[in-house]
């Protein structure tokens, strides 16, 4: 009986708003033997009692504070009349004449007793205006045909007489009555008006409504008497009947049914209600009636589920909230002191399902209803729970659900539940589903806040896939941005390593993977607006369903796709750097790089989803420091990881020399390793050839040639070269290969391998004759150092020319190196390799000497060089 406890507790601490509507909702609570009804017709009379007319009520005006009996506050059938106002079969002596059914005669006998009952009780104990109007509404009910005057005056229409009135209007200008009515006007409610005894109606006057309690008290005091379970009071007068009417959408519903005693209802535990409780008529009223009053203030509900939530009194300094988090709550919410008690359905309604919050004190109470068969009400959740746990929860709750950003371009805001439930289980499923689940999440914030799996991965499932949404929906859709969102912030609610606004120092993979993604989506879907002026799908979006089952794999497919839109990009060198920097965090070891293209874990889901809309918000703060720190190449040998390394090489050395040659830093500059990208991928060796031709020209022009070239030769030195080498460095990149490109881009020293990896043993054209042009760079070069010469060597100034046609272009090479053979100390080791190349390319009759070579003459050439020096070093 907690509930009704309660329940009883505000009613009593609220008697001064009985009566008093609601300036936004109309709700007023109703005194004790008292209901509201919708009423259609106004009779006004005098003080004597003398008809003055009649008029069809306006719907803003309709509804009616009316006095009512334990019996007629529940009928649905029978004959059970109301004290004053009433349907016209009540009131209307005539009504049986029209209708041609006698029992309606006895509806009218009925209410005229029951009313001159009354009559005689006022005029012993109330006061004039009372008397006034209570003997009016008597003498003209007793000796008046109500419906013969409501059809004089022409309600029924102008032409109607009393025994032709239809029940249903057919044709042309149609009454105000059937056009305000609700079915058969002459099955309405009517209301009495007294003119000429106060200012204000009769129905709003406390004093007629303190006359119906006094009388019908007097009654009830010798009905049966027990104990109130509520209140634990003896020799209270009990009522088995309960009042209906507490749901708007169920107005035949009851909290409380013990009137069926031929099914159900006591399932043969007891032989009557009363074994089961007792209540005391005056505690069911004011239970009932509190509780409809509260509804009627908000009237939140969900496919017939009702949420509410209250406190004592309101006292906003000592809730105890985060600064930060009350500011931003009170900036969305009034406040109101217009009552006692605080209708906080704010709570479960602006707090719990939107966002936002007011006050408490003391105690909350949270409730839920619903209506499991059309005439009763159940109790679906409630629970009370101390003002300070109350704070704690919601706090931690929008605290671990909160996704901030620094400035106002983008601000998350948090979804209603209502919303999330749609989210979740679609938006046009049924909404016993959609009211279960806004339940759920409304007692998981209130419990444990560990959202389950259920829940996520629905959400997770429509995130992820943002074609199935539309890009042109209006407002009334839900959009793919609000769903990502929203599914973030519900992972990021079970995951506590995770901060409001985007963490740099996170080096988790899922989250990386995420951040990378929202930075190409960005920077595709503005290029793509600014040329089509419209909303399109980016390739980011396009590929993102598929991330988490092959990240890395995808990964490349997006960021291939991109290199076009980054060329047109306004901040392509922002995006570029921070591109390289995360992609360089995604592996710290050897185990990193092999788990690089699994599929993520739950926890990994997650945080993807959590660093696509942390990065999204970050992108455009200018406040937002990353911290850019170089890092250690690691000690992989992986073929893709090596090719990313050169190829991070080539790209920087071109940017590097173009950069310089502009002056305009808005100039976007375009290097061939963007150029050839999505063709490097594809095939990686026979690419990297053409890049590395195209790169001679700009490594001539930077200070460390002879370096760069050295490190090139260091990193294909890690290459393990056999019989098969062509065709395994020409396989397709699966995308590792960014790793290693991104981590060239930002190493700290460099890796070498101290054993040489020259095969002298293999017997491929392309590699031998790379093997004989090494030879040839190692004799001038040795020159050059002697003498201190920067140039190229006749090996490199020849470089794309003998990859054309070998043989011819080796005749003029070696030409050109003989002078330098003599001042060479090793000349005669030299000359055995050129030899033993020579005669191998000879022995290899199936090739034409002339034809171009592959990129296989490159590994050849860098692998040959790096064996020399090795030994030249031991």
């Amino acid at each position: 009986m907690s509930l009704f406890s309660e329940l009883v507790d505000i009613y009593n601490d609220n008697v001064s708003q009985i009566g008093k509507e609601d300036d936004n909702t109309s709700a007023a609570l109703l005194p004790i033997s008292h209901t509201k009804v919708k009423i259609l017709f106004q009779i006004n009379l005098d003080k004597n009692g003398n008809f003055l007319g009649a008029e069809v009520i306006d719907k803003n005006d309709a509804k009616t504070i009316v006095p009512t009996t334990v019996q007629s506050a529940a009928r649905t059938s029978g004959m059970c009349p109301m004290p004053v106002d009433d349907k016209l079969k009540y009131i209307a002596s005539d009504y049986y004449l029209w209708s041609k059914k006698k029992k309606d005669q006895t509806f009218y006998n009925e209410y005229v007793t029951q009313l001159k009952e009354f009559t005689e009780y006022v005029n012993k104990h109330c006061d004039e205006d009372v008397k006034t109007e209570i003997n009016a509404i008597y003498r003209y009910v007793s000796h008046s045909k109500i419906l013969h005057d409501l059809c004089e005056v022409g309600l029924f229409g102008e032409k109607t007489d009393f025994s032709s009135i239809p029940k249903t209007w057919k044709g042309a200008d149609k009454p105000r009555a059937y056009k305000e009515a609700t079915g058969n006007p002459t099955d309405s409610f009517v209301r009495f008006n007294i003119r000429g005894v106060r200012d204000f109606p009769r129905w709003n006057d406390k004093k007629m409504f303190d006359a119906w309690i006094e009388y019908y008290n007097s009654r009830l005091e010798k009905e049966d008497k027990g104990i109130d379970y509520v209140t634990g009071k003896t020799k209270q007068a009990l009522t088995q009947i309960h009042p209906k009417g507490i749901l708007p959408a169920e107005s035949n519903a009851k909290l409380i049914s013990a009137n069926d005693t031929t099914n159900y209802t006591f399932r043969g535990r007891f032989l009557n209600a009363n074994e089961a409780a007792t209540i005391s008529y005056e505690n069911s009223q004011k239970a009932n009636l509190a509780l409809r009053w509260m509804i009627e203030k908000d009237n939140f509900s969900i496919g017939g589920r009702y949420y509410l939530s209250w406190g004592a009194r309101e006292n906003l300094d000592t809730m105890g909230f985060d600064n930060e988090l009350l500011a931003a709550i009170q900036e969305q919410i009034e406040l109101s002191n217009s009552d006692s008690v605080n209708l906080l359905t704010y709570k479960i309604k602006d707090v719990l399902l939107k966002g936002k919050n007011t006050n408490l004190d003391d105690l909350v109470h949270i409730l839920e209803l619903d209506t499991s068969t059309p005439g009763r009400i159940d109790i679906v959740y409630y629970q009370t729970i101390d003002l300070k746990s109350y704070i704690d929860k919601l706090n931690n709750w929008y605290s671990k659900t909160y996704l901030d950003h620094l400035t106002s371009k983008y601000r998350f805001k948090n979804k209603n539940l209502w919303q999330i439930a749609r989210m979740v289980r679609g938006e046009h499923v049924k909404e016993e589903l959609l009211k279960n689940t806004v339940s759920e999440l409304s007692e998981l914030i209130l419990g444990s806040q560990h959202v389950p799996t259920s829940i996520l991965m629905p959400l997770y499932n429509r995130a992820i896939r943002p074609l199935n949404f539309d890009l042109d929906s209006d407002q009334k859709k839900i959009s793919w941005n609000t769903v990502l969102e929203t599914t973030a912030s519900l992972f990021k609610a079970n995951d506590s390593e995770l901060t409001s606004v985007l963490n740099d120092k996170l080096n988790d993979r899922g989250y990386l993977f995420g951040r990378l993604l929202a930075i190409a989506n960005q920077v595709e879907m503005e290029v793509l607006q600014t040329e089509n002026n419209k909303a399109v799908y980016t390739n980011a979006q396009r590929y993102m369903s598929k991330m988490p089952v092959n990240p890395i794999g995808t990964w490349k497919n997006v960021y291939v796709y991109l290199e076009p839109y980054l060329e047109k990009y306004q901040y392509a060198n922002k995006a570029r750097k921070l591109i390289n920097y995360i992609t360089s965090k995604l592996v710290n070891n050897l185990n990193d790089y092999e788990y690089s293209g699994k599929a993520f874990s739950q926890i990994e889901a997650g945080r993807f989803l959590i660093g696509f809309v942390q990065q999204k918000y970050a992108w455009f703060d200018s406040e937002f420091k990353y911290d850019y720190p170089r890092k250690p190449i690691l000690p992989i040998t992986d073929r893709e990881y090596l090719l990313g390394r050169l190829l991070s090489i080539a790209d920087t050395i071109e940017y590097q020399v173009l950069k310089e040659r502009e002056n305009d830093d808005r100039v976007k500059i375009v290097t061939n390793v963007d150029r050839y990208l999505n063709a490097f991928v594809h095939r990686p060796l026979d690419i990297w050839k053409i890049i590395y031709l195209h790169l001679q020209p700009y490594l001539v022009k930077s200070e460390n040639y002879k370096l760069i070239n050295l490190e090139i030769d260091n990193i294909i030195n890690l290459f393990q070269v056999n019989q098969n080498t062509s065709r395994e460095l020409n396989k397709p990149l699966t995308g590792k290969f960014l790793i290693g490109f991104s981590q060239e881009k930002r190493k700290i020293g460099k890796l070498t391998s101290n054993d040489p990896a020259l095969n002298e043993n293999l017997m491929d054209r392309n590699y031998l004759y790379g093997r004989l042009l090494a030879i040839a760079d190692v004799i001038e070069n040795r020159e050059q150092i002697i003498h201190h010469i920067k140039r190229p060597t006749n090996a490199m100034r020849y470089l794309s020319a003998f990859a054309q046609s070998p043989d011819d272009t080796w005749k003029t090479i070696w030409d050109n190196t003989k002078k330098y053979v003599k001042s060479m100390s090793q000349i005669s080791r030299a000359l055995d390799v050129i030899d033993e190349v020579n005669s191998e390319l000879r022995k290899i009759q199936s090739c034409e000497k002339n034809s171009p070579l592959n990129g296989l003459f490159l590994l050849g050439f860098s692998q040959q060089k790096s064996a020399w020096y090795g030994k030249e070093r031991k």
